[in-house]
């Protein structure tokens, strides 16, 4: 068995530094995402437990590498209610948002009508 001194990057055979720069690259891609909060911040966290052994000679590491972005933002689609079976239908069709007000449904804007 041959040791080396101690660095983080020799952990677990280099997987930790590796997972950590995986998940810093995914975090600045992250930024290019249209349906998340540019302003949020993106956080990726490297977690190390120690726990010595009886005899203070020996420690083990536990590591935990913890990616934290912001959640997609918020959607809203329209329901139909058919007033003779009281039914909810939701249209399938692929369409253009349509600016609306989720608590009234009122569409507060039509685009690209004539």
């Amino acid at each position: 068995m041959s040791y080396e001194k101690f660095d983080i990057a020799l952990l677990d055979g280099g997987e930790a530094v590796g997972k950590l720069n995986l998940f810093v690259v995914e975090a600045i891609k992250d930024c290019l995402d249209p349906n998340k909060d540019r302003e949020k911040t993106r956080t990726v966290t490297l977690k190390l437990k120690i726990a010595c052994d009886a005899s203070g000679e020996k420690a083990g590491i536990q590591y935990e590498v913890i990616p934290k972005f912001p959640s997609d933002s918020a959607g809203t689609d329209m329901v139909a209610i058919q007033k003779s079976t009281g039914m909810p239908y939701i249209n399938t069709d692929i369409q253009p948002d349509l600016p609306f007000n989720p608590v009234t449904g009122e569409v507060t804007e039509i685009r690209g009508t004539k």
